[in-house]
């Protein structure tokens, strides 16, 4: 459920621990990437049923001083979304609906109803438009809305692309799920989970939020932006229902995961209908199930999923040869270190390094190179840049360094500095996109074409420089040693370039800037993946 102002979606966190046991690397790592307990974290890593490593850290309401501990409840975003699987698969048992249902059984005037099925929106195959990519999203996430209401609106979006012919993260495909799971059930979403997952999972700290309820021990949201601590936008959670609702802590979602995958909440026949990678109608296979992640990790089997929202993050995963669960949930996002999914990764390095395989670099024909280099966007607009230099391969995201990437295979790169990997994909004699493998994830990141910009008039740049704000953050605008600079106070400098005389791009980033009229420009709209945002001027330069 993640839509916010950050630029770098891939952290490549180094860490550098010397000689200690597990234990003490993991306390020594979370204190360097927590250095102030401005906001929250609960860690937990059990194996089988020993404990591996348990933290609590930090406080879950910074104004009060109330500490995290291992009873404090977190909303964890998309974590939700397997509960919302799950609960559509006891359905299904219960012979009360099918995968193979169309949409347009249980709402009959929802466009192009006949063509998506249940399982389309269980693997984000629906091709339906994501409410959340709406630019005026934000602007209501604070407000309660009815199932009713959202249903209607989500029918008014439209398609990015037919059912089953594309992969597309879908939080609306899952809004609709725990609204057909109220119409088929008969009962509300809220209760239906508790009954039906929750209990037989023991989860006693676990439920659907509601804003208007006050919880014990609850934790509330932060965001670093602007660089400052601050609370977090509010969301009112029915603005996410099955796609992101849910609250819990970190022993109970180890519960579920027992429970889960140990057969006790749904057989195991649909448990693997759940775990099977999606089919594309081109029999091309996606690394997603129903709600869950399908991936590995060095050489580990891999089931999780990551959450997040404004004033959370987290993250969910079972290793099942290793019979290990980790769950880490913040209470900070924007985050200014933790991201969970990094964390949780470098953890099972740390008790696990024996167990998983390492990379080995291998000699191969160098004459591809050239046809590698490029840039190569990510969902965010982030454009990855590849390089070569003599025998040499290097990647490197916007505002962190460089790093050479090691040949393991044919078009198959490692990276040493950190776990990330790299596989080239070629269509016909060009390489088309690269996948980026890092903490369980797979990411496809496609070629983008170079763009150029034009020459101003002396002077012309002028107008737009100075300070503005977005969306409570401070964004500077000025031109230093020939080059027109944008930066959101708090994160890296990009170069900007005109496409007209006050339409630029970023050099770095799939972002368009658009200034308004006028001398000084009183504002200018942003546009990053599929989002605007408008910035007011602040100052005068």
């Amino acid at each position: 459920m993640k839509r916010s102002l950050i630029f770098i979606l891939c952290h490549l966190l180094i860490s550098h621990i010397y000689a200690q046991n597990p234990t003490q690397q993991a306390d020594s790592l979370v204190d360097k990437i927590m250095p102030e307990k401005k906001f929250g974290l609960s860690v937990l890593l059990v194996e089988g049923d020993e404990v591996r490593y348990e933290l609590t850290k930090g406080y879950a309401d910074v104004e009060s001083q109330t500490k995290v501990n291992d009873e404090t409840i977190f909303r964890v975003g998309s974590i939700t979304k397997q509960f919302t699987a799950v609960a559509v698969l006891t359905l299904v048992r219960q012979g009360k609906l099918s995968l193979e249902d169309p949409l347009i059984k249980f709402i009959p005037d929802f466009p192009k109803g006949d063509k998506v099925k249940i399982k389309h929106l269980l693997n984000h195959t629906s091709g339906i438009k994501n409410f959340t990519d709406d630019p005026d999203f934000l602007k209501q996430v604070s407000k309660r809305i009815s199932t009713a209401e959202m249903v209607k609106h989500i029918q008014q979006l439209g398609y990015d692309f037919e059912p089953g012919e594309e992969y597309k993260y879908n939080n609306s495909a899952y809004y609709l799920l725990s609204y057909l799971i109220e119409e088929v059930s008969g009962d509300s979403y809220a209760h239906y989970l508790n009954e039906k997952l929750f209990k037989p999972a023991e989860m006693h700290r676990t439920g659907l939020y509601d804003n208007s309820e006050m919880y014990t021990n609850e934790a509330k949201g932060y965001s670093f932006e602007d660089e400052k601590f601050q609370d977090a936008i509010n969301w009112d959670m029915t603005q996410a229902m099955g796609a992101g609702a849910i609250y819990s802590t970190a022993q109970d979602l180890v519960k579920w995961n027992k429970h889960l995958y140990g057969g006790k909440i749904i057989p195991h026949n649909l448990m693997d209908k759940a775990l099977a990678p999606t089919k594309l109608n081109d029999g091309s296979d996606k690394e997603y199930g129903f709600g869950i992640a399908v991936s590995e990790y060095r050489g580990q089997q891999q089931y999780g999923h990551s959450g997040g929202l404004h004033g959370f993050l987290s993250y969910l995963a079972y290793f099942p040869e290793l019979d290990a669960h980790i769950v880490v949930l913040s209470n900070c996002f924007p985050a200014r270190y933790v991201v969970p999914a990094n964390l949780a990764h470098e953890l099972i390095d740390l008790f696990y390094s024996n167990q998983l395989e390492e990379n080995t670099e291998i000699d191969v024909d160098k004459s591809n190179y050239p046809a590698y280099s490029g840039r190569y966007k990510l969902i965010n607009g982030a454009l990855m840049t590849i390089t070569h230099e003599g025998d040499h391969l290097y990647t490197q995201l916007p505002g962190q360094q460089k790093f050479e990437i090691f040949p393991k295979g044919k078009d198959e790169f490692f990276l040493k500095a950190v776990q990330a990997e790299l596989k080239f994909n070629w269509r016909g004699t060009e390489v088309a996109s690269v996948n980026l493998k890092q903490n369980g994830m797979n990411m496809e990141l496609t070629r983008f074409e170079e763009r150029k910009g034009i020459e101003l008039e002396q002077g012309a740049f002028s107008r737009f420089e100075g300070e503005y704000l977005m969306k409570g953050a401070t964004v500077k605008v000025w031109s230093e040693a020939d080059k027109y600079l944008f930066q959101v106070i708090g994160q890296p400098v990009f170069e900007i370039l005109p496409r007209t005389a006050n339409h630029f791009f970023m050099t770095d980033m799939d972002v368009e800037i658009m200034f308004d009229e006028g001398d000084p420009a009183p504002g200018a709209t942003l546009y990053q993946a599929g989002m605007e945002f408008e910035l007011e001027r602040k100052s005068i330069k």
